[in-house]
């Protein structure tokens, strides 16, 4: 069976390129939205950063107390996968889309998408982060904040490029 894997276009296969791109960008916007996160907790917006609430409640629901630095480093690591994994999924829906208007924009959305079903309705749920009753709606516009900086990032690394590196919608006027 052959895959057709040249060009972006409908019901191409995501490359291992893809996929290489994707988890890059994916962390890179994970940094980029932990630094927001950070900066709200520094100024008292959150009271605690949810990738570590999160992160304690799976370790303690697991019988694995994990507290401290320890359980920063695990936020950490979880928050970053979750984010690489993230871009992928978005870098392999890109190239199954085909050319799209503006990845930033659908990219934006993606980010906001998480946000919405994450906060709003999953992790909630589940217990692994406090409602917005309970944490505040301050953590709800820091968090949805966060996301959209992360769509940002990611729809702005994984445009697609000109064979010069450039992005294409930055490419030569005529």
């Amino acid at each position: 069976m052959s895959h057709r894997q040249a060009g972006p276009g409908p019901g191409v296969v995501p490359t291992r390129s893809d996929l290489e791109r994707g988890a890059l960008a994916g962390m890179a916007a994970t940094g980029a939205m932990s630094a927001l996160m950070l900066g709200a907790g520094r100024l008292g917006l959150i009271d605690r950063q949810p990738p570590e609430e999160i992160t304690q409640q799976v370790t303690d629901r697991t019988g694995t107390q994990v507290r401290g630095v320890a359980l920063r480093i695990a936020a950490s690591v979880a928050h970053l996968v979750f984010g690489a994994t993230g871009g992928m999924v978005f870098a392999s829906l890109l190239r199954l889309a085909g050319p799209v208007g503006s990845p930033v924009r659908l990219a934006v959305t993606y980010g906001l998408s998480i946000w919405l079903v994450s906060y709003r309705h999953a992790l909630p749920a589940w217990g692994l982060v406090r409602s917005d009753r309970e944490a505040g709606v301050t953590r709800d516009v820091v968090m949805l904040i966060a996301h959209v900086i992360y769509g940002l990032v990611l729809g702005g690394l994984l445009r697609p490029r000109s064979r010069t590196g450039v992005p294409a919608s930055r490419g030569r006027r005529a």
